[in-house]
């Protein structure tokens, strides 16, 4: 194999922060909005409705700037639902918790540019995605199952970056993006970002508002769902020549948010964050690129029953609020070796630390919770190192590897164990653990074969990765094992999962047609499920290990039949098994499907959507993950979208649309169940919004 061009290899390892593959099995275009297109007609960026076919093995790269329907995201995990295998877990209008393959929390790692964010509710009103702005990314990418060792402890369902351009490639000048959607329901969405580049460098400003009112389902039934957001992000690099970068990047963000799933609702989302970055190329001929990183976040979240409803007497006769925090840092140092023409080896250390606090009242505003103390609950930590290899013996074939091994260290700071609503520190029992550290030294690796043959790239890869149990499974929400006060002992997990798949690019009928499918198999042992259980006037809170296994697959495909029409169409399935209990494991979404069909003409776009779900029998009642339980057995359902789009060659883009055309009264399989809440009627689950009507103007330079 001949050896690959230094300069572009380097500064795709920069965006993706993985090697580059061999030319003939690496993309030519990694975003969804630079696809080859074979018409006559002059290329406009299509609104895409369906999932986005995987160009890479195993990878799928995204960009935040194409417009989506359903209506475009407001907040990270509304944006991951447009990729096939992704599911939402509702609680509202926003802050719902994303699920890919039927799994969910630690199980799927979410990172910004590198960073971690973890929420601070012991009840997941705040999960990682909840603290993003996908506007103020340029790509979203997803790494599929446990198969990448390079950006933290590896996870069975995949890893999630969102990242921002840190190439040396920007263009001299001002450019920017502005952006503004406008819907039914109240909801206003804007956006705006302004780059400033030279020789030296460049400086990039981000700031994004948005507002929401309570939506009504289809029945016309009001849904506790009003929010609004922040969000600013400051990024610059000095590029003092063409060999490195000193990056440096801060963002605050905040905001509010109402729940129909539960008794508070989250008054304040405040995080600071802020990352420094170094990189450098071509250090020897062999030593192509060093990345060091380190990240400061801090994430202090307000809950109460009264700031956005009417407080009612009920399980808490006072007004109350909580306030926990959470304070994450760390970082990573990276090479990137080229050993031979046929050999890349990225190899480095990585590591982050977290901090959790609480503080409450029980009676606002009489006793504010601002005068109370914060009392911690638990420090965690965790120190990797890794190595990942790709070699190729052929100009269409390629090795993969990885290895990584981590220390884990927890320590229960809960001097009592709650007596109620998931916060130590405020009453109850003693902790038998308080003061104990439990150290864990994990392990995990995969290896994977990828080759082209013409149009065709298949692949085929086994992972097995060991996972930490997280707060909410240690610590938070005064959960106990069997047998157990607390689950500060319980079992990490270890997972063992096979992924092949294809994808196609090339012709097929003598039009353009990309192509991608995924398979999986795997199982899990000592799996740790949630469960809740009657006992007497009380609910016990429990986690215990379990052995699972779980299978499925997604399959994307875009096909242009002519000038015209282009067809997309998605369908994603999963399936999983609690082998120890001889029954359906609990959270796992129904069979989905999504199909679409758009026309275009000069610049105008046209275009609709079907989403259909299938019915939903297998399920475990009262069992489930840190992200929902089991419910009850749900009904399939079809919605039905159209769009429409124009676009200008100075950059001005004008969008509309109609979600939910005939105003359907459905539910999500994994949505929570609803609570009572004073003008509100009580619904099985949380409803999807009804018909929605939406507009978005975008323009850049």
């Amino acid at each position: 194999m001949s050896s690959r061009p230094r300069l572009s290899a380097i500064y795709l390892c920069i965006a993706s922060a993985t090697p580059m593959m061999p030319a003939a099995l690496a993309d030519e275009s990694q975003q969804d909005v630079a696809t080859e297109n074979t018409t006559v007609e002059p290329e406009i960026e299509r609104i895409r409705v369906t999932g986005q076919p995987m160009l890479q093995p195993t990878r799928i790269t995204l960009s935040t700037k194409t417009l989506r329907q359903p209506l475009p995201a407001q907040d990270g995990a509304d944006f991951l639902r447009s990729i096939t295998g992704f599911s939402n877990v509702r609680k509202g209008g926003a802050s719902a918790d994303p699920v890919f393959r039927g799994m969910s929390g630690s199980r799927l790692t979410i990172l910004t540019d590198g960073d971690l964010t973890l929420g601070g509710c012991p009840s997941r009103m705040d999960p990682p995605t909840a603290y993003i702005s996908p506007q103020a990314f340029e790509t979203v990418t997803l790494v599929k199952g446990p198969q990448q060792v390079t950006q933290g402890p590896m996870t069975a369902a995949g890893t999630v970056t969102f990242e921002r351009d840190w190439q040396q490639t920007r263009a001299p000048g001002m450019s920017g993006y502005a952006a503004t959607t406008v819907a039914g329901f109240g909801r206003v969405d804007s956006n705006l970002e302004v780059t400033g580049a030279n020789s030296n460098g460049f400086v990039n400003a981000v700031a994004n508002v948005a507002r929401a009112d309570d939506y009504q389902d289809g029945d016309g039934q009001r849904v506790n769902s009003a929010y609004q957001r922040w969000n600013t992000n400051l990024s610059g690099a000095w590029t003092p020549d063409d060999q490195r970068l000193f990056g440096l990047q801060v963002g605050l963000s905040d905001g509010e948010a109402a729940y129909a799933d539960r008794g508070m609702d989250g008054s304040k989302f405040r995080r600071e964050n802020i990352s420094l970055r170094y990189m450098h190329k071509n250090l020897t001929d062999w030593f192509t690129l060093l990345e060091t990183q380190l990240f400061y976040n801090n994430v202090d979240h307000v809950m109460d029953n009264f700031s956005l409803r009417t407080f009612t007497p009920g399980m808490m006769p006072n007004p109350a609020a909580s306030n926990p925090d959470r304070r994450t840092q760390g970082g990573r140092v990276r090479a990137t070796l080229q050993a031979t023409t046929q050999l890349e080896i990225t190899t480095g250390i990585d590591g982050q630390s977290n901090a959790h606090r609480s503080r409450m009242s029980m009676n606002q505003p009489v006793m504010p919770y601002q005068q109370m103390p914060r009392v911690g609950d638990a420090d965690i930590e965790q120190f990797g190192i890794f190595a990942q290899a790709y070699y190729s013996p052929g100009l269409f074939s390629q090795w993969v590897a990885g290895l990584r091994a981590d220390r884990w260290r927890a320590k229960d700071q809960r001097q009592q164990l709650s007596s109620g609503h998931g916060h130590a520190g405020h009453g109850g029992s003693e902790n038998p653990t308080y003061g104990e550290t439990r150290s864990d030294a994990l392990w995990g690796g995969f290896l994977r074969y990828e080759e082209r043959i013409g149009a065709l790239t298949w692949y085929a890869g086994g992972g097995y990765t060991e996972r930490f149990p997280d707060y909410w499974e240690l610590i938070g929400g005064n959960r106990q094992a069997p047998g157990a006060a607390n689950a500060f002992r319980v079992r990490h997990e270890t997972t063992t999962q096979a992924d092949v798949g294809v994808i196609w690019q090339g012709q097929a009928w003598g039009r353009e047609m990309r192509q991608s499918m995924s398979v999986y198999y795997g199982h899990t042992d000592d799996f740790l499920l949630l469960e809740s259980r009657s006992m007497g006037e009380h609910t016990q809170q429990l986690v215990r290990n379990i052995d699972t296994h779980h299978y499925g697959f997604e399959w994307d495909t875009d096909y242009q039949f002519n000038e015209r029409w282009q067809a997309q169409a998605s369908m994603a399935y999963a399936r999983a098994t609690n082998r120890s209990d001889q029954r359906a494991l609990a959270q796992q979404p129904p069979l989905e499907g999504r199909f679409g069909l758009s026309w275009q003409h000069h610049q105008l776009q046209l275009g609709g959507l079907v989403r259909v779900a299938a019915k939903q029998s297998r399920v475990a009642q009262n069992q489930g993950t840190i992200a929902g339980l089991d419910s009850t057995p749900t009904s399939g359902f079809a919605v039905f979208s159209l769009n429409a789009s124009w676009q200008h060659d100075s950059g001005l883009r004008l969008s509309s649309g109609i979600d939910n055309l005939f105003d359907r009264t459905y539910a999500e399989h994994l949505s929570r169940s609803s609570v009572m809440i004073s003008g509100y009627l009580p619904t099985e689950q949380v409803n999807e919004p009804g018909r929605l009507v939406w507009a978005n103007i975008s323009y850049a330079w």
